[in-house]
């Protein structure tokens, strides 16, 4: 099942940080890549691994329990929440960690 959505970055320091990383930098061509397929479906990557720390801390911080992991260039990964609204609308939290 496809379900595009609207993508938004989990957090202001994110975004800021996102912004600030040159054009040619292979992370922020990652992160692009990443936002346009998530646009696209937000059930793009992987599903967390129930009980994973990264799930417990995304469930501790903002009360989600479905979680989609997307692998970036440089050892990163992006988690995705996406969050159905009404029948056709969904948006995506985008966050970043190294893994």
């Amino acid at each position: 099942m496809i379900k595009p959505s609207k993508v938004v970055f989990a957090d202001d320091r994110l975004e800021n940080i996102f912004n600030l990383l040159p054009d040619e930098d292979p992370l922020k061509k990652g992160i692009i890549k990443a936002i346009r397929d998530i646009r696209r479906n937000c059930l793009s990557g992987e599903v967390a691994k129930k009980g994973s720390v990264i799930l417990k801390n995304y469930e501790k911080k903002y009360g989600i329990k479905n979680l989609r992991v997307y692998d970036l260039p440089l050892s990163y990964k992006t988690h995705v929440y996406c969050n159905t609204i009404g029948y056709r609308n969904s948006f995506s939290n985008f966050g970043l960690e190294k893994s």
